[in-house]
Formats: C-alpha cells, sequence, structure tokens
C-alpha cells in the first residue's frame, strides 16, 4: 500500500483506503505529526468521491511531473488530483491493465 503520489507513470492500482488526516512536517518541532482534516479538508473527501476517486476504484497514473498535480486515469476518465490530496490516497499497485 502506497500514496498515489509515490507511484510512477503508467502504474495501475487500486484505491484501497483514503485517509481522514495527512502527514505534514511541524516546522515548531522539525518532526512529524498527525494533521486532522479541517471542515474545509472533509468537503475534499467529498469532491473525491464526487470525482469517482472511491475504495475499490482501479486507476492508471499518467503523468507525474517534479511539481504540480498528478494526471490519472480512471474508468473513462481522466482526473487531475493535487499532491497534498493525493497523498491521502492509498494504492495497491497492480501489473495488469485496468479493466
Amino acid at each position: 500500500m502506497v500514496p498515489l503520489n509515490q507511484l510512477n507513470e503508467g502504474d495501475f492500482g487500486e484505491i484501497i483506503e483514503i485517509s481522514k488526516g495527512c502527514h505534514r512536517q511541524c516546522p515548531e518541532n522539525k518532526g512529524w505529526k498527525r494533521r486532522f482534516f479541517s471542515d474545509q479538508n472533509r468537503m475534499g473527501q467529498g469532491r473525491m468521491a464526487g470525482l469517482g476517486l472511491r475504495i475499490g476504484k482501479k486507476i492508471q497514473l499518467l503523468q507525474k511531473r517534479n511539481q504540480g498535480p498528478l494526471l490519472i486515469k480512471v474508468g473513462d476518465s481522466r482526473i487531475v488530483v493535487g499532491r497534498e490530496m493525493a497523498e491521502n490516497i492509498f494504492i495497491k499497485i497492480k501489473n495488469s491493465v485496468l479493466s
């Protein structure tokens, strides 16, 4: 299980978890802490579901650059996902074509 933003271009996978929190580096103590979604970020989860990003969906990472959003394929749709959102979507990597 890896976050979507750690896949390589061309990788196929299945969404197995959408996290309710995210890991961010904390500048105060220069360590990692768990930050839970605020009400605004919960709307981001609703947006993911509206785009078809749900547990069990098969995806393919089409384009990943050093910076900026990721381009993924979900079903017949191509979707642009920001990196912060992508780090909360966990994927089980598969080596077969989407079905």
